[in-house]
């Protein structure tokens, strides 16, 4: 099956639980020792295809990599089967194949070729092979998995976990035909000058010119305050610190903006800075032997040093953190940094910040460290409905806003708002079950499919019983009814106090031997 229209690009989507995307471009052709075709992870299909578009202009212009690699007329389908894979197990200290097997849920995408056989790709994994029969797909599958775990480099079970809806797009950005883009003239030079930062890292300003940069609402007192400091010419680096959620990589897209506007209609100058976005394994990607990454990172260093630019990270212990067979990122950042020539944005939670206290004092001293708090839950309801107009889709009425706020608070307690809200709202828009008004009990449901919870354990209008409890933990969890009904007795006297974020519970403890089921319970 083929399409008769001009080559395009095929974009391989994978729907993640936090109601996000990540995409991958599909390669026609491998060669050895080169990058991994352009990923992206973003909010939307749309903000991932604009993350894509800028990537691939750079491998193209830095990396002396094609368009045509990438152009197919093949259509795609996608399907989804299960297959049982054997685990290595240790014994007697050597790797062998297992004799338990595990069940998993693996997508794949397929197309038939002119000649009869079938391409079948699972691009995550970066695997293709031609069946004679589509039949054959479960055992070809199963055979790259078990490869894969017995490699030299084996991978973890964990990593073929299913995590939503995969799907193929079609996709022709405006650009591919003519061979132009449409960068400014301005960034365009920039990239000229400095190609490592365009391998490397995403110009926010550049992005926030675009608007290709997630919606920012509300009004940021902290950023008001901290914006003169980020600005002046005598600046100084910052750790944005606090917990998931809470708004540190918003904090840097309000920068982003800000420098856009005030650049608008003159250019940028000496006085405003850009924004390079980057992490440890964008820094270090590629890079397989001795010295290529250093060489990276001080090319990287002379860029920033000559354009005043911040380097935006969105965890200072990647920085800091050994590499196996190497030292750290910050072995060579960090003297630049800690003698003004270099600026760094970076995140870390508290418990980060004490790592990185331990592991790089001297470095530390040198951010200003800026604390964002998570929103009092009057303050984070606003910014939910704001948000939740201005993205469209299902509407949710006052009552069932609340209710979001409750479940989210009660039962998400290791992420922070706004940012646990944002993401369920963003599931929610992809989610095909939704309705097109959710009061408070419609929002109950749908928590309690984002989540896997039983929706009588969360919603105010069901009564919960230990059997039922026990019933839908049972779908779940293979051959531990037992288990499953004590965990019931435990959890139905909880409801209450599970459906009250201001109120401390409990935990539950499952012992028992490696592989029983403490983990699905």
């Amino acid at each position: 099956m083929s399409s008769r229209g001009k080559p395009s690009l095929r974009v391989y989507f994978v729907t993640h639980r936090d109601g996000r995307f990540s995409g991958v471009l599909m390669r026609r052709r491998e060669s050895l020792f080169e990058n991994p075709p352009p990923r992206a992870y973003g909010r939307s299909v749309d903000d991932v295809l604009a993350q894509l578009a800028v990537s691939l202009q750079v491998s193209i212009a830095v990396e002396d990599d094609t368009i045509e690699r990438y152009l197919w007329q093949e259509s795609f389908h996608t399907r989804t089967i299960d297959v049982e894979v054997y685990p290595a197990t240790m014994v007697k200290k050597q790797p062998v194949i297992g004799a338990r097997s595990v069940p998993l849920r693996v997508s794949f995408c397929w197309s038939r070729l002119a000649y009869g056989a079938y391409r079948v790709v699972l691009p995550r994994f970066g695997w293709w092979r031609i069946l004679e029969d589509l039949e054959i797909a479960s055992e070809a599958i199963e055979h790259e998995i078990a490869s894969a775990m017995l490699g030299t480099d084996p991978h973890w079970i964990y990593d073929f976990r299913h995590e939503g809806e995969e799907f193929v797009k079609e996709w022709s950005p405006d650009w591919s035909a003519s061979g132009s883009s449409d960068v400014s003239a301005e960034n365009n030079e920039r990239l000229e000058r400095f190609p490592v930062m365009s391998a490397i890292a995403d110009d926010l300003v550049e992005r926030a010119a675009r608007r290709r940069l997630p919606p920012v609402l509300g009004d940021d007192v902290l950023f008001h305050r901290m914006l003169p400091e980020l600005l002046r010419p005598e600046r100084t680096s910052v750790l944005l610190v606090g917990g998931p959620g809470v708004g540190k990589t918003t904090f840097v897209y309000r920068f982003a903006r800000a420098i856009q506007r005030q650049a608008k209609g003159k250019g940028r100058n000496d006085h405003l800075p850009g924004i390079w976005s980057a992490n440890a394994d964008r820094i270090l990607g590629g890079m397989v032997y001795l010295g290529m990454w250093q060489e990276r990172v001080l090319r990287m260093i002379e860029a920033l040093r000559s354009e005043g630019d911040y380097l935006y990270v969105d965890r200072i212990t990647g920085l800091i953190e050994k590499r196996a067979g190497a030292g750290a990122i910050s072995d060579l950042l960090g003297p630049a940094v800690t003698s003004g020539q270099v600026h760094v944005i970076a995140e870390c939670t508290d418990t980060e910040l004490s790592q990185a206290r331990r592991l790089a004092p001297e470095l530390l001293d040198h951010f200003t460290v800026v604390r964002v708090q998570e929103p009092k839950a009057a303050e984070a309801l606003n910014l939910l409905t704001a948000y939740q107009e201005r993205r469209g889709g299902p509407q949710i009425e006052p009552a069932g806003m609340k209710r979001l706020l409750r479940h989210v608070s009660a039962y998400q307690r290791d992420q922070m708002l706004p940012g646990k809200g944002i993401r369920f709202i963003d599931w929610l828009n992809h989610e095909p079950r939704r309705p097109k008004t959710l009061n408070a009990f419609a929002v109950s449901e749908a928590f309690a499919r984002y989540t896997g919870m039983p929706v009588e354990l969360i919603a105010d209008e069901r009564a919960v019983t230990v059997a039922s409890i026990a019933e839908r933990l049972k779908e779940g969890v293979v051959g531990q009814d037992a288990a499953c009904t004590a965990a019931a007795r435990v959890l139905v006297p909880l409801k209450a106090g599970l459906n009250d974020p201001e109120r401390p519970v409990g935990g539950l403890f499952f012992a028992g031997p490696t592989g029983v089921g403490k983990t699905e319970l």
